[in-house]
């Protein structure tokens, strides 16, 4: 697999406080949040306008549908769901 550096790095850990909690919500326990996540939050007024999509709140969708569109989603562009 070829590895690239990314064209905008993700935020790194301890997140603010805030996000943290998000990140605690919308991710099992013990798991890192996914790239794209951290990616986004990079730019807060991005993260918060996706996060308003509600693809990561409870409710219209189950965590299973959301890993799939997320997983379509990243081979349609072709890259690994972990950047």
């Amino acid at each position: 697999m070829h590895t690239t550096k990314p064209r905008i790095e993700p935020i790194k850990p301890p997140y603010p406080p805030d996000l943290q909690a998000v990140f605690d919500r919308i991710m099992p326990a013990g798991v890192p949040p996914l790239a794209l996540f951290t990616t986004l939050a990079t730019v807060p007024r991005v993260y918060d306008r996706f996060r308003a999509g509600s693809l990561l709140d409870r409710g219209p969708i189950t965590l299973r549908h959301r890993e799939i569109v997320i997983d379509q989603r990243n081979a349609n562009v072709d890259i690994g769901m972990y950047l």
